[in-house]
């Protein structure tokens, strides 16, 4: 039993720490001596109709004054006068002491109250100090959040998926130079997450290398992590969820990891990299590249960045991936130094990329295909970025040749000739990349779907008509001279006016010769491609 009603209001007002609650009345304050491993739960039952705020700090320094700041522990003041109010605190570590501050939420409130304190052991698996151990090839089974609580929230880390539930922590030793690969799979309606952290303080203050959460229920989550220390490392894995009800199994195995490779810091000394799976990081590293999105470049951001090279051997094609651990990648490809632009404070200004990934998601594996269609070996620069400033850390890059024979009018080098006019039916953009784009101007947009490159003769003072008719999908249709055929063409002229509907180009050719143009198939999305027919006549 208390009372605040002969109290003085020493503390409450000023600064307030985040954890803290407003409280200008009366106050008094109790020393509280929480052991180990322990949760502390405080009820402040007010026994006279006044509104009770409730504030735990650490120590006297932590109080503040009525000048100065206080910096909490936890605080309560959820409900109004005469009701109850209730606090709860973690102590995941050793023994310690606390002050309880007892007192009123305005100047005027103070009275008397009934004060409860319980301790309750901390569950195995409840917090990061006190993790559940997990051992690699032994799948824990029916696992729960019953009796578990809250204890880590919303992150804005970038690689924490924290959610408002409860939340169970597991403790997992990962050998040097191995590949951890955590998986949780849920069982009915569960949706949970998986965060993966590297020390129980990073739990708190929402440091994650790696999260998995597709906000599906029932649907499995996967994290990847490369232990690229000399020495073993014990990570922990903590498994949240928004509503606690059902069960879910969570595994853990271990793989040899891909060799370790360092990316150059430029497009002018990158790192050359051989087919093969290697790992990676751009935690640490210098932004020295922040694509806009144009040029054939998927924006990026001032994040960290990496470049490797690749050589491409002739007629032939590399396949290009970057999978990052829990944060969302942009991956660009360029054919030189110069390609790469220059750096200013407001970005990277004029650079053309041969092509580019992005994914939607933070979980989007970024895979590009650098084609070599010349008979002699090629360069690509491959620059690792992230999509916002907080995405950077560890991520795998694997590359592979595979022979190339490129398909009817795939690229600008080999375009499909068109002989005489008249209707070509049954065709498709389908299987085909990207590899010319075109400036705003054109069309209305950057068009970078998939492309189909034609070549047709306009007699002088003709004028050549095309039509494409798409088979449900948004096509575009523009004219370019060929030696414009590239990731940043202007067009002769250009159509994409309607949503799935015919669109129609013309050129006049005003010149006293025969003049050769491309007639390319395109689409303003990057995943804009499907089948179409094509149209094309020249008149007077």
């Amino acid at each position: 039993m208390g009372s605040t009603a002969l109290a003085l209001p020493h503390y409450g007002t000023g600064t307030l720490g985040a954890a803290c609650q407003r409280a200008e009345g009366r106050d008094v304050v109790y020393e509280v001596s929480i052991p180990a491993a322990t949760r502390l739960a405080v009820t402040v039952t007010p026994l006279t109709s006044f509104d009770v705020a409730v504030n735990l700090v650490a120590d006297a320094t932590a109080c503040g004054s009525s000048i100065g700041g206080m910096q909490c522990l936890a605080g309560a003041d959820s409900a109004g006068a005469g009701s109850v109010e209730q606090l709860s605190f973690t102590n995941a570590g050793a023994a310690r002491t606390a002050l309880l501050v007892v007192d009123g939420f305005g100047p005027r409130d103070s009275g008397t109250f009934a004060l409860s304190v319980v301790f309750s052991p901390i569950t195995a698996g409840d917090t990061c100090e006190a993790p559940t151990t997990l051992t690699p090839g032994t799948p824990l089974t029916n696992q729960l959040f019953t009796g578990l609580t809250d204890d880590y929230g919303v992150t804005s880390s970038g690689r924490c998926e924290f959610h408002s539930g409860a939340d169970r922590v597991y403790s997992v030793v990962v050998p040097a130079g191995q590949r951890l690969v955590a998986v949780v799979t849920p069982s009915g309606n569960l949706d949970p997450s998986l965060s993966l952290l590297a020390t129980a303080a990073d739990c708190a203050s929402g440091v994650c290398l790696a999260g998995a959460e597709d906000g599906l229920s029932g649907a499995p989550e996967r994290v990847q992590w490369d232990n690229l220390a000399a020495t073993a490392q014990t990570v922990l894995l903590v498994v949240d969820t928004v509503t606690a009800t059902g069960s879910f199994t969570i595994s853990a195995t271990l793989s040899a990891s891909p060799p370790l490779v360092i990316a150059g810091d430029t497009c002018a000394a990158p790192t050359a990299l051989d087919a093969g799976t290697f790992v990676s990081t751009t935690t640490g590293r210098a932004s020295r590249y922040d694509f806009f999105g144009n040029g054939g470049c998927a924006a990026s951001s001032t994040a960290p960045d990496g470049v490797f090279s690749l050589t491409v051997p002739p007629s032939s094609m590399v396949r290009a991936t970057v999978t990052a651990d829990g944060w969302d990648a942009v991956l660009n490809v360029l054919s030189s130094p110069g390609a790469c632009g220059f750096t200013t404070d407001a970005g990277t200004l004029a650079a053309t990329c041969l092509t580019s990934s992005d994914g939607p998601r933070t979980a989007s594996v970024e895979e590009v295909l650098v084609r070599n269609v010349t008979s002699a070996p090629t360069t690509a620069l491959l620059v690792v970025d992230g999509h916002a400033d907080t995405h950077f850390g560890a991520f795998t890059i694997a590359t592979e040749v595979v022979p190339f024979a490129a398909m009817p009018g795939d690229v600008c080098q080999a375009p499909q000739p068109i002989t005489t006019s008249g209707s070509l039916t049954g065709l498709t953009t389908a299987s085909y990349l990207n590899d010319v784009e075109t400036a705003s101007s054109c069309t209305g947009f950057q068009n970078r779907g998939a492309d189909r490159v034609f070549s047709i003769t306009v007699p002088a003072g003709k004028q050549l008509t095309g039509v494409v008719i798409p088979n449900g999908w948004d096509a575009s249709l523009y004219v370019i001279d060929p030696t414009a055929c590239s990731m940043t063409t202007t067009c002769l002229d250009g159509s994409d006016s309607s949503v799935s509907g015919a669109e129609t180009v013309r050129f006049t050719n005003a010149s006293m010769a025969d003049r050769t143009v491309y007639l390319v198939v395109d689409s303003y999305s990057a995943s804009g491609a499907g089948a179409f027919d094509l149209f094309t006549s020249i008149t007077p």
